[in-house]
């Protein structure tokens, strides 16, 4: 069965991003889980988190971005022919296309996309992090927070899959979170 999932990381305040693109954050261990996740996946993103990743992060991947200029950034697919540029009215198609050839999808980013298409995702792969430098004002931000785990009315902590707190050099800690949808009852 093909599975649905979102992967972001933030921090415990729930910030994702700096708002012209961009994480406050470089740690190339969970951009190597970003990548082992999503392995073999369709990926599907907004523009400006496209823009914001390096070209060979999603290299193998097919690509799908929404935005709402898709005709401007047409010629990117000569240079990049896995990458589809979608406006955000034809998500469904798009998804529902992958899910008959049996693709995995994964959401990306940004903070509207994980906002606008949460309730698409079945599974959530969350890197928590803590201690991050955050020097500049202009962040983006996601609804996501520690209070949504310890709710456990909408998601459900999977801690097999979860791992355990790492530190990086800078006193940085992160830890990868699995959580699960909760069934309506």
């Amino acid at each position: 069965m093909t599975e649905v999932s979102m992967i972001l990381s933030a921090t415990n305040e729930g910030i994702i991003s700096y708002a012209s693109g961009g994480i406050p954050w470089q740690v190339p261990e969970i951009t190597q889980y970003l990548k082992d996740r999503t392995k073999n996946c369709a990926v599907i993103m907004g523009r400006k988190a496209w823009q914001s990743f390096p070209a060979s992060t999603f290299a193998d991947n097919i690509n799908v971005v929404i935005t709402n200029s898709e005709h401007k950034y047409s010629h990117h697919i000569q240079d990049t022919p896995n990458v589809l540029f979608i406006n955000p009215s034809n998500v469904d198609r798009v998804i529902a296309s992958l899910k008959t050839k049996g693709t995995d999808i994964f959401f990306v980013g940004g903070g509207l996309v994980f906002s606008n298409y949460i309730d698409y995702v079945d599974t959530l792969y969350y890197t928590e992090v803590r201690n991050a430098p955050l020097e500049r004002g202009d962040y983006s931000s996601v609804w996501l927070s520690t209070t949504l785990i310890e709710d456990g009315e909408h998601w459900r902590l999977n801690l097999t899959r979860s791992s355990k707190t790492f530190q990086t050099s800078s006193a940085l800690t992160y830890r990868h979170l699995v959580l699960e949808r909760v069934p309506p009852s």
